[in-house]
């Protein structure tokens, strides 16, 4: 309820998350979504259900900027090393 006010979302009746049947993790401000318990009493595979839902809307709203920060091959990597002919060097990593 303390996180609903700050972001003034508004509440039912019941205390949760007042959504539309058409858009189910909609809350009531553009660009916030809801799921599981904050919509209402649901069980976990519901609640999973409703969080992809939820991820997948958010995703459509940054689907124009998307790599939009990606940079170049090469300004993260050093650069490739022409390795033919030397002897090729093995590395093992065990981790516990």
């Amino acid at each position: 309820m303390e996180l609903a006010q700050k972001l003034d979302i508004r509440l039912s009746k019941g205390q949760f998350c007042e959504t539309d049947s058409f858009r189910p993790v909609a809350s009531s401000r553009d660009g916030i979504y809801v799921c599981g318990a904050l919509q209402g009493p649901k069980d976990i595979p519901e609640s999973v259900m409703q969080a992809s839902a939820a991820a997948g809307a958010a995703m459509g709203r940054l689907a124009s900027v998307r790599n939009t920060l990606v940079k170049a091959k090469g300004q993260n990597y050093p650069p490739e090393k022409d390795v033919l002919g030397k002897e090729p060097r093995i590395g093992v990593f065990v981790c516990h």
